[in-house]
């Protein structure tokens, strides 16, 4: 080999290796940026369960492992929809809500995470809706102190806007 292939390969070598390394740097950086942020608790959760409610709350039992409270057919007034969202005293994990629209999932409200034996009674809508409403409730588990997904579930549902 001459003088000069040496040169022309050692250049090459230095390139890929240079490429490479600012590959890794750009890829550790975007990990940073990525790092989990956990959701609120929510600030209006009450100790407890529900005591005014009607026919329309329902416990749910969710294979076993942990169950949730929800009025089965929310109503909304003035941009609030009452749920009744609770969490069991019994599980072993921490709950959140959301509600999503059943047509293309766009989320219409949340409550922030509950801790067993906690309940919210209404949350506010992100945007004005009127009439009855195709919803999904979508309830959400975390493994307590890591957040670790413990699962969800979905609830179809109607949300009745009332006038």
């Amino acid at each position: 080999m001459t003088k000069r292939q040496v040169l022309v390969i050692a250049l090459i070598t230095l390139l890929v290796a240079a490429v490479w390394t600012a590959v890794f740097l750009v890829m550790g950086r975007q990990k940073e940026d990525r790092k989990f942020v956990p959701p609120p608790f929510e600030e209006n959760a009450e100790a407890g369960a529900p005591s005014e409610t009607d026919d329309r709350y329902k416990m749910f039992d969710f294979a076993g492992v942990y169950s949730a409270g929800l009025i089965g057919e929310p109503e909304a007034k003035d941009g609030k929809a009452e749920i009744c969202f609770a969490s069991a005293e019994t599980n072993t994990v921490w709950l959140k809500c959301k509600i999503l629209s059943a047509d293309d999932g766009t989320l219409l409200a949340e409550t922030g995470v509950l801790k067993p034996g906690t309940f919210v009674r209404n949350v506010t809508l992100l945007k004005d809706l009127s009439g009855d409403v195709a919803v999904k409730y979508r309830v959400i588990s975390y493994e307590p102190e890591t957040y670790y997904s413990e699962g969800s579930v979905n609830i179809s549902t109607t949300l009745h806007v009332l006038q």
